[in-house]
């Protein structure tokens, strides 16, 4: 069983269920109102049921994005061919 993140569309609330993984895209009854929510995508290990965990990872994300300075396909970047030497 794994915790999965749904949103209900009539009231806004987001909740967490722990279901199966053959059950996580079936719509499920919302605490709040009873209509049907929705599976919320989210990022692995990182639920909205703790807010903490979704910070930490913003976090570590600009960080990320901060260190990185070379642009993709730089030629520092990129693996180099190795050149062969004149006999």
């Amino acid at each position: 069983m794994a915790t999965y993140l749904y949103a209900c569309p009539t009231c806004e609330a987001e909740f967490e269920i722990k279901r199966s993984m053959a059950e996580c895209d079936l719509p499920v009854d919302c605490p709040d109102c009873g209509g049907l929510a929705d599976r919320k995508p989210t990022l692995f290990g990182f639920f909205k049921g703790n807010s903490n965990s979704e910070q930490n990872a913003r976090a570590l994300q600009n960080e990320l994005k901060k260190k990185r300075t070379h642009m993709a396909g730089c030629p520092c970047c990129v693996p180099r061919k190795p050149v062969k030497k004149a006999a």
